[in-house]
């Protein structure tokens, strides 16, 4: 709606009414989720109001080379890393990569994520996380909040060799389909890995596989419907 140059009344009604429509007809949460979800939309879309940003860009896909070389076998591989931004803006003439990340807990994000530090290498920009906070007791002040990330270029290049290798890796199981298993993630800060099942019982991996996960093509960051 900034974009398009819509004023703030415009672009809090037709947000509200899409945001309600979608949590009724997409989604199978209570309507007391729903409540809570549309109170606090409420919320932060009043206390953003006064915002001073240029939007460049929304839900914008992107997709880089970030390395051509030899594989694990010796072969020529190129690996694209791509993705999907929230949001590229310009603040106080500095360009910066917004990502928005919804929260239930009143915790600052860690500016070392995989997915932060791809961000900065893919645009160049600054990278701010924006915090939308869930908590029903707690002021807008302390419920919405923007830390903005910065990285060393030594930082920036140990995430990249980081994403090499792991994309080397990930490249020798698909070719030889053996996949060994990770068993320092097993236990993660919301429970257990997705996959733990599949390691419980080897012999049947692709049972468990196709039973409990829905196996579909390779996901196509340009084609996929944002939901």
């Amino acid at each position: 709606g900034i974009k398009e140059g819509k004023d703030f009344k415009v672009r809090y009604e037709e947000s509200m009414l899409t945001a309600n429509r979608y949590a009724v007809t997409e989604t199978q949460l209570e309507s007391d989720a729903v409540d809570l979800i549309m109170t606090s939309l409420d919320q932060y879309f009043k206390y953003r109001r006064d915002d001073r940003i240029i939007v460049h860009a929304v839900e914008v896909p992107f997709s880089k080379v970030l390395y051509i070389g030899p594989d694990l076998k010796g072969e020529d591989i190129t690996v694209i890393y791509q993705g999907k931004m929230d949001l590229v803006a310009e603040e106080a003439g500095e360009k910066e990569v917004i990502d928005h990340k919804t929260t239930s807990r009143n915790a600052e994000p860690v500016d070392f994520r995989i997915q932060f530090m791809g961000y900065r290498w893919a645009s160049g920009f600054k990278v701010v996380v924006n915090n939308f906070g869930l908590q029903k007791t707690l002021q807008p002040s302390a419920k919405f909040k923007r830390y903005p990330f910065t990285y060393t270029p030594e930082a920036i290049e140990n995430w990249k060799r980081f994403a090499i290798g792991k994309a080397l890796e990930y490249a020798y199981s698909l070719e030889t389909g053996e996949f060994p298993q990770n068993f320092g993630s097993c236990e993660t800060g919301f429970g257990t890995c997705a996959y733990i099942n599949m390691c419980r019982w080897p012999s049947l991996q692709d049972e468990t596989r196709n039973f409990e996960f829905r196996v579909d093509e390779v996901w196509d960051v340009y084609s996929e419907r944002n939901t």
